[in-house]
């Protein structure tokens, strides 16, 4: 019976031959408002060490002194959903003449972590081993981090900055002037939907939501609709989009 009304953005006009339903829908004209919690990733901050150690070489042609050198020197993890993680993976080479034993690796900085190789290690002239970082946000905004190896290089602690973001795409809207048991988020690809995606598994009872599954790129579009006691849904609010940008 919802299907069979139908409604104007502006004035709220209805039509049906269910006028219970049609005051219910008129009661309930929502209005949406949206805001894109995004931050875009930071600029690369260096997170201590010495300059240069990041990318440590072999000094004096003949040197013996052990070098030890990250590949990339700087990590951007990019925009993260809240609920999802990113990863990467430093290169630590032994760019000197003689061996470097790699007895540490560490992270810093909120929703960083790192794992492997199995420590100690020995590095002999040359060779090289890998670490991931995963980059997990605890929240919305930028963070920044460093993964900081220790060994018996010269140039050690080797320093590698870590940056990343978080973003969601958080709605609000205008209460009911007239009583309800909560709300309906819909949400499609496309201007004026279809909105084939219901964003909420039961009813949400305030006037907010937060979306946290978009992704780097997207346009999405949002609608809600208001329920009252006797589950009788509202037409559809104004639209609203939202863009979140690339990294």
């Amino acid at each position: 019976m919802i299907d069979s009304m139908k409604v104007s953005p502006s004035p709220f006009t209805c039509w049906s031959p269910y006028r219970t339903l049609c005051e219910t829908a008129r009661r309930h004209r929502l209005s949406l408002a949206l805001a894109v919690a995004l931050l875009g990733a930071s600029s690369l901050v260096c997170c201590g060490g010495t300059a240069g150690n990041a990318s440590g070489s072999t000094s004096g042609g003949g040197s013996d002194q052990p070098q030890l050198s990250a590949t990339p020197t700087s990590l951007s993890l990019g925009n993260v959903a809240l609920t999802s993680s990113s990863t990467q993976t430093v290169t630590l080479t032994n760019v000197g003449n003689s061996s470097v034993n790699v007895s540490q690796i560490s992270v810093s900085g909120a929703g960083f972590s790192t794992s492997g190789p199995t420590l100690p290690l020995t590095l002999a002239p040359g060779q090289s081993t890998s670490a991931s970082v995963v980059f997990a946000p605890t929240g919305y905004g930028t963070f920044t981090g460093s993964v900081s190896v220790v060994s018996s290089a010269t140039n050690s602690p080797l320093i590698v900055s870590l940056n990343g973001s978080s973003y969601a795409d958080i709605l609000s809207w205008d209460p009911s002037t007239s009583g309800v048991v909560g709300y309906n988020v819909y949400r499609g690809t496309q201007s004026g939907g279809p909105y084939g995606t219901k964003m909420n598994s039961s009813l949400i009872t305030s006037t907010t939501f937060t979306d946290t599954s978009v992704q780097a790129g997207q346009t999405l579009f949002y609608v809600v609709t208001a329920v009252d006691s006797s589950s009788v849904e509202s037409n559809y609010s104004n639209q609203i989009s939202a863009t979140v940008p690339s990294p």
